[in-house]
């Protein structure tokens, strides 16, 4: 209790003195609200809820923060402008997927329409063939002899391979020798090669 009274004692003293120097002030200044307006002023200095002036400890942790705030503010916009070069690139990429996609849909679908002509131009072939090989085999043997002997060796071979082997062995018979045994051994190599391919298929 002793202590209060000495502190409230202390107080009125303090806030007597500010009085009287404030009122003393006015007077020299001639204004007589000056002590009602700067003893307030006085008050709220002393308060630091109310007080302009900030510590130094303070200000530098603040300092602190804002460099803190502003350098990940740079990093964030760095990590914006890579994601952004990634999305750009990732495009990029998704275009160039589908035009190699279409690329080989085009080359697929061109090795089709190839396969196809060149099976038509095959099948086209081989009628001929046997449509030659059926002239050749109504003809006398020693009419067909001298015709298929001036053919290429390819073009002999298959005519003969689509005759009877009756025929063609009488066809050969008239031949020059040479030339009937190249064209028979030609002949056996392609009779051999369908029979491989045949039994593959089997």
């Amino acid at each position: 209790m002793r202590i209060l009274k000495t502190i409230l004692i202390v107080l009125g003293l303090f806030i007597l003195f500010v009085g009287l120097m404030l009122i003393r002030r006015g007077i020299l200044a001639k204004d007589k609200f000056f002590y009602l307006r700067e003893v307030p002023k006085v008050w709220m200095k002393k308060i630091p809820l109310f007080s302009s002036e900030v510590p130094q400890e303070e200000s530098a942790c603040e300092e602190e923060i804002i460099l803190s705030l502003k350098n990940i503010q740079e990093k964030q916009e760095k990590l914006a402008k890579k994601e952004e070069k990634l999305k750009e690139f990732q495009t990029y990429l998704s275009l160039q997927r589908e035009e190699l996609k279409r690329e080989s849909e085009r080359i697929v679908a061109l090795k089709e329409e190839l396969e196809k002509d060149i099976e038509e131009e095959r099948i086209k072939y081989n009628e001929r063939i046997s449509w030659l090989a059926s002239i050749y085999e109504e003809m006398q043997p020693e009419e067909a002899s001298p015709i298929i002997e001036k053919l290429s060796d390819e073009l002999a071979v298959s005519v003969l391979s689509q005759m009877e082997e009756r025929q063609v062995g009488k066809i050969l018979g008239i031949m020059d020798l040479s030339r009937a045994i190249e064209l028979s051994e030609k002949i056996g190599k392609d009779v051999i090669t369908q029979l491989l391919k045949e039994s593959e298929k089997k």
